[in-house]
């Protein structure tokens, strides 16, 4: 089965062989968020490390550039995703939102309108969930949401997206709580590690 041990103060250790790809934000002329693209598919031995410290020259793999500059990691459990998020509304569906573990993907919203403004506005549930469906880091969320395929994406300057509820083990021997859609820091600056905080925006972290 599928399943990532984060490593103390070292790289996320994938087993398992679910798929690796590496995928970047497609933009309209306006600069808005419109889909997902795939650009590569990677490794998917049955081992494979990928960095998190963001000093690698080969991102996304690991190597061993943590040994060397420093990084440390203060790996803790984030609790639970309903005790964080907040209750948005919805019609038929309840759609929560948690802006800790936001990434900045903007799917979310653009220069018309937000998922936010939608569901005040009692907008049909399926229009808001079609956005809310290409959030990778699970920041909105859904009931009922149809659980995704096990694989890891290399966001491009971005986290590393893990979909359908991937066993994620801290190094004390912790789990994570399992998520349909959840990101991992690899840009070594998250405050809240190992998930991504949205930072890698705010230090202009790039992977290439």
């Amino acid at each position: 089965m599928a399943s990532i041990n984060v490593r103390a103060d070292g790289p996320y250790a994938v087993t398992g062989a679910p798929p690796i790809t590496r995928r970047r934000i497609v933009a309209n002329d306006d600069g808005d968020s419109t889909e997902w693209e795939t650009t590569a598919e990677l490794d998917t031995s049955d081992e494979v490390l990928l960095c998190r410290c963001g000093g690698s020259q080969n991102k996304p793999f690991c190597d061993s550039s943590h040994a060397s500059n420093g990084f440390t990691a203060d790996d803790g459990d984030a609790g639970s995703y309903d005790e964080r998020s907040k209750v948005l509304g919805g019609q038929q569906v309840t759609i929560r939102d948690d802006r800790s573990i936001c990434v900045h993907a903007a799917f979310c919203t653009n220069k018309v309108t937000s998922v936010w403004k939608m569901t005040r506005a009692g907008v049909d549930d399926a229009d808001i969930t079609s956005l809310i469906d290409r959030c990778p880091s699970g920041a909105l969320t859904y009931e009922t949401e149809p659980l995704l395929e096990r694989a890891v994406a290399a966001i491009a300057d971005g986290p590393l997206w893990v979909t359908g509820a991937m066993p994620i083990t801290l190094p004390d021997g912790t789990d994570l709580e399992p998520r349909n859609r959840v990101t991992l820091c690899r840009c070594g600056a998250s405050n809240t590690k190992p998930l991504c905080d949205g930072s890698h925006k705010e230090i202009e972290f790039h992977d290439a």
